[in-house]
């Protein structure tokens, strides 16, 4: 496998091999990861979040955490899909200025994104260039999506926003090259372009 640039994960099945050269996956993709079973976690275990120098991401293929507006994020690795929520208060999902979001790291991963309960808005540049997206999945409760929230996501084919929402900032759905559905409710009664 060495040589694949586009190569971001590799799913092992079993248990480690007995025996890997550290040049395997030598040219694949700077945030390659190794996704085990979760029945062969144990074997795993001893190697700590790294093998061969590579991250190991456990037995989902799960990378979780927290934004500074206290929402929870995942992204599943395995299923490709991203989940933003908070179970305990309303909060918005945003950035600072000179500062990205948590899940940076991880744009070229989903290809599926659920905005949960609790999440009222989406700031500006929050999900800008994640370029495997195909669906997002927005629940009602959203009340604003900022300015170039999803700009770049060059894969997504549809977007179904929720009542809820009354404001869609600048370039919100810019440069979805592959963007042919897209549902706007009556209650939108601001969109900045």
């Amino acid at each position: 496998f060495a040589d694949c640039p586009m190569l971001t994960t590799a799913v092992f099945n079993g248990n480690p091999p007995a025996s890997f050269g550290s040049g395997v996956f030598a040219g694949a993709y700077p945030k390659f990861s190794v996704v085990y079973p979760s029945d062969n976690a144990a074997a795993w275990s001893s190697f700590g979040s790294t093998w061969n120098g590579y991250t190991l991401l456990g037995s989902a293929g799960l990378v979780t955490g927290v934004s500074d507006g206290g929402a929870c994020w995942s992204v599943n690795y395995v299923t490709g899909v991203m989940t933003v929520y908070t179970d305990y208060y309303e909060c918005g999902i945003s950035t600072r200025p000179g500062f990205s979001v948590p899940w940076d790291n991880y744009r070229t991963i989903p290809t599926d994104i659920v905005v949960g309960k609790g999440v009222i808005s989406i700031g500006q540049n929050v999900f800008q260039s994640f370029t495997s997206v195909t669906t997002v999945k927005l629940t009602y409760g959203l009340v604003g999506i900022g300015a170039n929230a999803f700009d770049g996501c060059t894969k997504l084919t549809s977007a179904v926003i929720p009542e809820s929402v009354t404001t869609l900032g600048y370039g919100a759905f810019k440069g979805c090259t592959k963007l042919t559905s897209a549902v706007i409710p009556d209650s939108v009664t601001e969109c900045s372009g």
